[in-house]
C-alpha cells in the first residue's frame, strides 16, 4: 500500500459548477482515489494550490511510523505552482466553506 497519496483535482469539493464535465476520465479517477483513501486509513494532510480550483490532494497512510515527520516536512515547504512558479496556499482548511 502506498504510504503517500497525491492527486490533482480541479473543482474544489464545495464547487458546484460541474466543472468535472470536460474529462470524466480524470473525474473517475479522483473519484476512486478519494474512496480508497476513505477505506484505506488514510489521512488528508494537505491541499495545496494557488486558487482553490485546481490543487494537489495530499493523503498519508494514518499508521505509518513516520507519519508526523513527513507531514510536516510536506507543510514546511515552500510548494511552487508548476504552471506558473507562484507560492501555494494550503486549502484544506477551507474544506467546510462556500466559495
Amino acid at each position: 500500500m502506498p504510504e503517500i497519496i497525491i492527486w490533482h483535482e480541479f473543482p474544489f469539493p464545495n464547487d458546484t459548477s460541474n466543472r468535472y464535465d470536460f474529462n470524466a476520465t480524470w473525474a473517475k479517477m479522483v473519484l476512486e482515489l478519494k474512496e480508497f483513501v476513505k477505506n484505506n486509513n488514510y489521512k488528508l494532510i494537505a491541499i495545496l494550490g494557488v486558487s482553490p480550483y485546481t490543487t494537489h490532494y495530499y493523503y498519508i497512510l494514518e499508521d505509518l511510523p513516520e507519519r508526523m515527520e513527513i507531514t510536516n516536512q510536506i507543510l514546511k515547504l515552500n510548494y511552487i505552482w508548476y504552471l506558473n512558479g507562484q507560492s501555494c496556499i494550503d486549502y484544506q482548511s477551507l474544506l467546510d466553506k462556500d466559495f
